[in-house]
């Protein structure tokens, strides 16, 4: 491609069934067969400025290749940024909707299927978390939310990211972050959770969280599809609910709905959710 050429976009919010929430993705099919330059993609995310962009490539009727990209860096897995391709490629009728999409990423073979509720349910593989006892990082993390060290009911690190679980009677919203003392954590992404409280356990939900990623350049992500495969683990087995779905809202200020299904035997998540397509365009190609 050349930077006379134009390539077609569409703008996705992911983890919710209204326009203008969860977590907007832009979506970009590109021609193939190889991706352009790693810094065209970059220029292109960076244009988008959204807080992830997914390039795919056609191989065959439902398999393609993904890449993720940030307006500064690529990624190894994102969530919402697989259900916004999935959803596309669903209701423009490129794969039909009886088929299951095969995506090819950094982070191995994902899937994706639409739903008789109309949600699209991606299997990702888990990533699950081990505690961390020392004082000090302890500390960290309750400077980095603002918290008070006895507030940390379980702090946990897993392949990628920091797991920080709090206590009830912290109200998650309200959390104003460290962005400082965040980027001294070795964690790509910092997953902060805790129980429902009661307007969310009447809504059905077994937790709630919320997810800060400035190393990634994304201080708060709104809907986290990843950080659910962290999350899910988690909490199936601190709830005792092994082979269950459960319901779980990420609080920013967009909000976005995660259904997730653990897996423990395959090491596999689930992560069942809606869609919405909320623009369609077009934009030149830059050059290299």
């Amino acid at each position: 491609m050349t930077s006379a050429d134009k390539i077609s976009y569409a703008v996705v919010d992911s983890f919710t069934a209204v326009p203008f929430a969860g977590n907007p993705a832009a979506v970009v099919v590109l021609p193939g067969p190889e991706f352009p330059a790693d810094n065209v993609l970059l220029k292109l995310a960076a244009e988008f400025n959204l807080s992830e962009t997914a390039f795919l490539i056609r191989r065959s009727a439902a398999d393609y290749r993904l890449r993720w990209f940030t307006p500064t860096v690529e990624i190894n897995l994102c969530g919402h940024a697989t259900l916004a391709p999935a959803h596309f490629l669903f209701t423009t009728k490129a794969v039909a909707s009886t088929e299951t999409i095969r995506f090819e990423t950094l982070s191995g073979e994902l899937t994706a299927k639409p739903l008789p509720d109309g949600k699209v349910e991606l299997n990702f593989p888990d990533n699950i978390s081990a505690e961390v006892t020392d004082k000090a990082q302890r500390a960290t993390a309750a400077t980095a939310l603002g918290v008070p060290v006895e507030k940390i009911a379980y702090l946990g690190q897993t392949r990628s990211d920091l797991v920080i679980e709090l206590t009830p009677d912290v109200q998650i919203e309200t959390i104003v972050p460290d962005v400082q003392t965040m980027l001294t954590f070795d964690a790509n992404i910092v997953i902060v959770t805790q129980p429902p409280a009661q307007n969310h356990r009447a809504a059905g939900r077994q937790f709630v969280s919320r997810v800060f990623g400035p190393k990634v350049g994304i201080v708060e992500d709104p809907v986290t599809g990843a950080a659910h495969c962290s999350l899910g683990p988690y909490w199936t087995q601190k709830l005792g609910l092994e082979g269950k779905t459960l319901k779980a809202y990420q609080a920013s200020v967009r909000g976005g709905n995660v259904d997730v299904t653990w897996e423990k035997a395959a090491g596999r998540v689930r992560l069942g959710g809606k869609a919405v397509t909320v623009a369609t365009g077009e934009m030149l190609f830059p050059s290299a």
